[in-house]
């Protein structure tokens, strides 16, 4: 028995479950671990009903690098003198981080199939998850295509 051989295609990480995606020969194959479990999901390229790629603000980050951010200029601003200004700096640099994951959006690739879906983050390569979304979208398209001797029942044409 041979193994088959899987791209790594990304990740989509939450507080709570890990998923790294793989593209094998027939299917997204989409390895999710919860503590000390791992379930493996598939979603096959000839069942795959929509691919999407959208932009979203990862509020959360936002928010917990704006606030860490106040936080360190809080400390800095009762501290007063040389830590203040260390606690300053430290700020201003959440503060930018902050600012930066409000302009640069992340982006989400998706994969719904009949039964499961696949998803992949890119934080920051918004060219790389264009070109996958686009590979993605073409290997679809190859297993979906019906070929041209088949009529849409499934019968052989004559002629």
């Amino acid at each position: 028995m041979t193994i088959p051989k899987r791209r790594f295609l990304g990740r989509y990480n939450t507080a709570i479950t890990r998923h790294a995606v793989y593209a094998s020969d027939a299917a997204i194959e989409v390895d999710q671990q919860e503590n000390f479990k791992i379930i493996r999901k598939r979603v096959f390229y000839e069942d795959v009903l929509l691919v999407t790629q959208h932009d979203r603000v990862g509020i959360l980050a936002v928010m917990f690098s704006l606030g860490f951010a106040g936080f360190l200029a809080l400390i800095g601003a009762i501290a007063g003198g040389g830590s203040g200004l260390a606690f300053g700096s430290f700020a201003v640099v959440f503060l930018i981080y902050g600012l930066l994951r409000i302009r640069i959006k992340e982006s989400i690739i998706t994969v719904f199939g009949r039964r499961s879906k696949a998803r992949i983050r890119f934080t920051m390569r918004r060219a790389r998850a264009q070109r996958l979304y686009e590979e993605i979208c073409e290997l679809v398209r190859t297993v979906q295509e019906v070929p041209s001797d088949l009529d849409h029942d499934s019968s052989v044409r004559e002629g």
